[in-house]
């Protein structure tokens, strides 16, 4: 009878050990399958979101008015990085990366109007003296390729949250270049405010990122 209480005590840890592990592998499964949705998910939407930006901004046209050069290119840069953060917000799960992206979307629709107002504004002015469109087309250019270039070479990982921050990162850096440009030549006073809201915003937002993607 001592050996037979003994060998069921011996026996008990392992039997219980036994019940709980197969439990495991299903609640990691779950966990997996909903990462790899979203990461599906996310990635798929901003690929259409990324090229639909490319295609419009290269459609711009150069109309030799580089107030109205700034504004058609700006406002599909805009509308990429509104519909980039309504993506996040759809498929991401880090708290602190979704009120980024609510607060890109809040202050990047207001600025629109403001642009769609100011373009019907500047189809009515006479062309930019023709030296200072070129200088400022050459200089879009390069950042808009320079833009591109960075957004496309993020690497794609599991961490959607990860991949959106350093996209968002070159897309800000990018509004911030070409806000920097136009200042060089522009003479609207309310386009230069514009301008100037868009590099102090978006110079924050780059930092407020930049940490953010350290932790993640």
């Amino acid at each position: 009878m001592k050996k037979l209480l003994l060998t069921l005590l011996i026996l008990a840890p392992l039997t219980n050990t036994k019940l709980i592990l197969p439990t495991q592998p299903v609640s990691a499964n779950v966990n997996i399958s909903t990462l790899a949705k979203a990461e599906k998910g996310y990635n798929e939407e901003y690929t259409i979101i990324f090229n639909n930006m490319m295609k419009e901004m290269n459609a711009a046209p150069n109309t030799g008015n580089v107030n109205l050069d700034f504004v058609l290119e700006m406002i599909p840069h805009h509308e990429g990085g509104i519909n980039m953060a309504k993506a996040i917000v759809k498929y991401g799960s880090n708290p602190n990366v979704k009120k980024i992206a609510e607060n890109i979307i809040k202050s990047q629709e207001a600025q629109i109007p403001i642009m769609q107002e100011l373009k019907t504004k500047f189809e009515k002015e006479p062309l930019s003296d023709k030296k200072d469109s070129e200088k400022y087309l050459k200089t879009y250019n390069s950042i808009k390729d320079k833009m591109f270039k960075e957004m496309q070479g993020v690497r794609v990982t599991d961490n959607v949250d990860a991949n959106f921050l350093q996209q968002m990162i070159y897309h800000h850096e990018g509004a911030i270049g070409m806000a920097k440009d136009i200042l060089k030549f522009t003479k609207d006073p309310e386009l230069k405010k514009l301008a100037e809201n868009i590099i102090t915003t978006q110079s924050k937002g780059v930092t407020e990122m930049k940490a953010l993607l350290k932790t993640l």
